[in-house]
């Protein structure tokens, strides 16, 4: 087995990227990060973490953009050979490691070899459900509609991030929801639903060559159970298909049954269960 790290995004696109596109729908993840970071070109905060175990072919791919967790795809179930030279060349490198994230027996096992190889006990933070949606399925439209964040709207999706961090669980990430707000509205990928004054919110937040990710899915309390979510992530999904992409991706907490109950109502169905390990 070979194991080759990456100092440039486009190398190891050049190299993985043919193999993680033939199952593009399970690698949004990855692939979406990798877009980023190839749009970023020089003004990263910290170099990206990029790297390719092979064995006549690709075996393990790895991807990590400090302080967010290490991305894993295997299209095969890995030796523990092959998960402990990633654990070791990550640890070589000397970046922080907090976690991983990949679908839910390579993550399982990933975090276990790199628990035995470092002595760090790992735990996990959440279960998900991966959904794809090719097509529509209207939902019972709400009132109101929707419509792109503005400038003036700042205060308010910086708020509503925040307090989606609060309510999935999934935390403060590594950028503060302020900068995350500014950019996204900078590039005009945060939905609003209006009905009078704004009610819930949906943004892009990433791309494949040729699907997209949508995310920040989130209803203030007081407006909950009206079908504003239900709406939102419908149109812009629709959207998001009649201007190009082929497919429409998006993770969901298995601990929330209303947001999986949601997204297989207006057209989503489950392709993959991911599992997120943290690093004590």
């Amino acid at each position: 087995m070979k194991i080759t790290r990456f100092a440039q995004t486009s190398q190891f696109l050049a190299s993985a990227g043919p193999w993680l596109e033939q199952d593009e729908q399970v690698n949004s993840l990855m692939l979406g990060v990798c877009t980023r970071l190839a749009e970023a070109g020089g003004n990263l905060i910290s170099r990206p973490f990029l790297c390719l175990l092979e064995d006549e072919g690709p075996l393990v791919a790895a991807v990590m953009t400090p302080p967010a967790n290490v991305v894993l795809y295997s299209r095969a179930e890995p030796s523990s050979e092959a998960l402990r030279m990633i654990a070791d060349e990550l640890t070589d490198s000397g970046m922080p490691v907090h976690g991983v994230i990949a679908p839910s027996s390579l993550s399982k096992a990933f975090a276990d070899t790199f628990t035995a190889a470092t002595g760090r006990p790992n735990c996990i933070k959440m279960m998900l459900r991966q959904y794809v949606l090719t097509e529509v399925t209207p939902p019972k439209w709400c009132n109101g509609e929707m419509r792109k964040a503005q400038t003036e709207d700042l205060p308010l999706v910086q708020e509503w991030i925040r307090e989606f961090q609060k309510d999935s669980g999934v935390g403060p990430g590594p950028t503060p929801p302020a900068e995350v707000a500014g950019r996204l509205i900078k590039g005009s990928k945060i939905r609003i639903w209006e009905d009078g004054e704004p009610v819930a919110m949906s943004a892009e937040v990433r791309r494949s060559r040729r699907g997209v990710t949508i995310a920040l899915v989130y209803t203030p309390k007081q407006f909950r159970r009206r079908g504003y979510a239900s709406s939102i992530v419908a149109r812009l999904s629709d959207s998001l298909l009649q201007d190009g992409a082929a497919f429409v991706t998006l993770f969901a907490d298995l601990a929330n049954p209303t947001t999986n109950r949601i997204y297989p109502a207006v057209g989503y169905r489950p392709i993959a269960d991911f599992m997120e390990f943290t690093f004590e």
